[in-house]
């Protein structure tokens, strides 16, 4: 898995789809496999499978992301314009070297993987891999890498928009103008987010872009995440907090923890 980690890292740029971004990785992984002599001793080409139904794969992909693809690799797509079923990813599966997946794909159980018998990577061109990867491709030595850096920065701006739409109360006033009530008796209060504090759960990739963005708006910014170095937020100019004070100090609070036993229903 170290590998998986370091083709993740080496291809951090926030400018690609993620479909591009998930194949800078994915073909580094892969060719290099080959070259170190981990291809199939039929010494067929390289075969790809993109699981991604093709509706989806036109949201988070272009044109030249296909063609680079293509142009390193036998190319299978999905047939059907939805998710596979786990039977058919293991009938599309075998004699594939690597696969393309993204939300919705299936798990990739044991009857899958008793098929993929010249599997070597698994590109994910979304974030979590949680509801997809299983023991078993590590067990197998599957690399696997996903989107989830040139992700994060898209969820931040959505974040830091919804800070904003909450402040400024935007859904209420498009309703007001809709409706043609734009009165001064009709207004209802908002707030800056000049100046504010904002506490982050959770101090992930996302919440570290969102840091980013919120630096303008010189904002003091709270963290809980018991697992970060004092250097990392030393590093973004933010403070560490217990959960209590953040929830207790914080104007503004985003959630950003991962989904484990630990974080369930921390909140509630």
């Amino acid at each position: 898995m170290e590998w998986a980690v370091l083709l993740y890292l080496e291809n951090h740029d926030l400018t690609l789809s993620s479909v591009e971004f998930t194949l800078n990785s994915f073909k580094r992984g892969l060719m290099g496999m080959f070259y170190m002599n981990m291809s199939s001793s039929s010494g067929k080409s390289v075969k790809v499978l993109v699981t991604i139904p093709r509706s989806l794969y036109k949201q988070v992909s272009r044109v030249e992301d296909e063609l680079k693809l293509k142009g390193f690799a036998d190319v299978l797509f999905n047939p059907y314009d939805r998710n596979l079923t786990e039977d058919e990813l293991a009938e599309l599966v075998k004699d594939v070297d690597g696969c393309i997946t993204c939300w919705g794909s299936p798990k990739f159980t044991e009857k899958v993987l008793t098929n993929a018998d010249r599997l070597k990577i698994i590109g994910h061109a979304a974030g979590s891999v949680k509801p997809y990867v299983t023991e078993g491709v590590f067990r197998r030595g599957i690399v696997v890498v996903n989107a989830a850096s040139t992700i994060a920065l898209s969820v931040a701006e959505f974040t830091l928009a919804m800070m904003l739409n909450c402040l400024r109360a935007i859904p209420y006033y498009i309703d007001a103008m809709r409706m043609k009530n734009w009165r001064l008796e009709a207004k209802r209060k908002t707030y800056d987010l000049r100046s504010r504090t904002v506490g982050l759960i959770g101090f992930g990739a996302v919440a570290r872009e969102l840091v980013k963005l919120l630096k303008p708006f010189n904002v003091r910014i709270l963290v809980y995440d018991p697992y970060v170095s004092d250097e990392d937020l030393e590093m973004y100019g933010v403070e560490r907090s217990s959960l209590e004070e953040l929830l207790s100090s914080s104007d503004i609070v985003s959630l950003h923890a991962a989904s484990t036993p630990e974080t369930h229903r921390m909140l509630d």
